[in-house]
């Protein structure tokens, strides 16, 4: 058996994209420096 779970929450158009690069991992630069991005790929 599968299922998924969904969570709603309400957003502003201008966070969408810094939440699409979050979620898929798109970010080139990080603020925390012990991020290996070698290892998020």
């Amino acid at each position: 058996m599968s299922y998924a779970i969904m969570r709603m929450e309400k957003r502003n158009a201008g966070n969408i994209v810094g939440m699409f690069k979050h979620n898929e991992r798109k970010n080139e630069n990080y603020s925390n420096e012990d991020i290996n991005i070698e290892e998020i790929s």
